[in-house]
C-alpha cells in the first residue's frame, strides 16, 4: 500500500527551559490545520525529556521531536537524524539569553548540525522588556558565526507562539525543506 503522503519532514525543535518550544510545536500544528490559538488558550506543560508529535498536511508527514532543556548535554545525540533544526531562544528571559547563545555555538560545532539546516528562532516577542534581535546578534556574534561558518544553513526568525505572530513564516521554513518519500 503507498503512503499517505508523498513528503516528510523530520524536525528537532530545542532551546533552553522555558524557551517556548512546546507553543511552537503547538501552533505550527494548528497553522498547518488552519487554526490559530492566539492569546492564552495553549496548553503547555514543559517537556520532560522529549516529545513526538506526528501529523500529515499538504501531502506532508511532519515529524517533530521535541527535546527538553534539561537534556542540553545530549541535544546532539537527538537532533542528528532530521532534516531541521530549530533552535528557540527566549528573548524575555535576560538571564537566560547569554546562556543560550553559548548553548547555540556548542550545537553548532558538532558535525551532524553543519550539513542542517538551523532556524534560530527569536521567541516571545508578545512579552515585555524583550531584548531587540541587536542584542541577540552581539551577543551570539552572529554576523562572525554566519561568515565565519559558511557550511552552516544558519537563519534566523523572530515569533510569538502565543499570539501566533510570524508563525507561517516557520512553517515556510519547515515546508520547504520537505523531501520526497522514498519509494522503497
Amino acid at each position: 500500500m503507498p503512503p499517505k503522503h508523498a513528503y516528510t519532514v523530520e524536525v528537532a525543535v530545542v532551546g533552553l527551559e522555558g524557551s517556548g518550544k512546546t507553543s511552537l510545536v503547538q501552533q505550527l500544528r494548528q497553522h498547518s490545520q488552519g487554526n490559530y490559538i492566539a492569546g492564552g488558550c495553549i496548553d503547555a506543560t514543559p517537556t520532560a525529556g522529549q516529545e513526538i508529535d506526528t501529523w500529515v498536511c499538504e501531502g506532508t508527514r511532519v515529524r517533530v521531536k521535541e527535546v527538553g532543556g534539561t537534556f542540553v548535554a545530549s541535544w546532539d545525540k537527538h537532533v542528528k537524524d532530521h532534516d531541521v533544526l530549530l533552535f528557540l531562544i527566549d528573548m524575555s528571559n535576560h538571564g537566560q539569553l547569554g546562556s543560550a547563545c553559548v548553548e547555540l555555538h556548542t550545537l553548532l560545532l558538532n558535525p551532524a548540525i553543519a550539513a542542517k539546516p538551523v532556524l534560530v528562532v527569536l521567541a516571545k516577542l508578545d512579552m515585555p522588556a524583550v531584548f531587540e534581535k541587536e542584542a541577540f546578534a552581539t551577543m551570539s556574534q552572529w554576523t562572525a558565526l554566519v561568515a565565519g561558518h559558511p557550511e552552516l544553513q544558519l537563519h534566523l526568525a523572530e515569533t510569538s507562539a502565543f499570539t501566533g505572530e510570524r508563525i507561517p513564516a516557520v512553517w515556510d521554513f519547515i515546508m520547504e525543506r520537505r523531501v520526497p518519500v522514498s519509494k522503497n
